[in-house]
Order: structure tokens, then sequence, then C-alpha cells
């Protein structure tokens, strides 16, 4: 098998240029997440809510939505959905 794929960021801190690699197999959501991700995506999108941001928190491995100009909503690894 090959290289696990990696993800680069490149990023200013003072005044040095860092670069950090992440491995994208370790930051997979869960299936539950992803069922949920989806339902919130298209009532979101229903109710014609541009979606802006979908990210996962690499710490608590939670799925961050950020939708229309406020509104937040987090998925954890078991599908649990907050509105934030």
């Amino acid at each position: 098998m090959g290289k696990p794929p990696l993800r680069e960021h490149t990023f200013i801190s003072g005044d040095r240029l860092h670069t950090k690699r992440e491995n994208l197999q370790e930051m997979k959501p869960t299936v539950e997440q992803t069922i949920e991700l989806y339902k919130m995506c298209q009532n979101l999108t229903s109710m014609y809510l541009p979606i802006n941001l979908v990210t996962i928190d690499e710490r608590t491995k939670n799925f961050y939505l950020l939708a229309g100009e406020e509104l937040e909503v987090l998925i954890n690894p078991q599908g649990e959905v907050s509105i934030l």
C-alpha cells in the first residue's frame, strides 16, 4: 500500500512561516456524523440558508458547520447535533 494522503497547511506565526502536515485518514468522519451532516445541510439549504463552512475539529473530532449569518452547528462523533 502507498503512503496515506496528507493535507498541508501553511501559516504565519510572528515573523515566521510554518508548514503543518496532517494525515487525512485520521480525520475521517464517522458514519453517524456523515448522515447527520447530510440531513442538516439538506434542511438548511431548503430554508435558503447558505452553508459557509464545514470543517472537523481535530481535537474533539466534532463537525463544525456555519450557515447563514450566525447559525453554528456541532455534530459529535456519535452523531448528536448541537445548535449553538
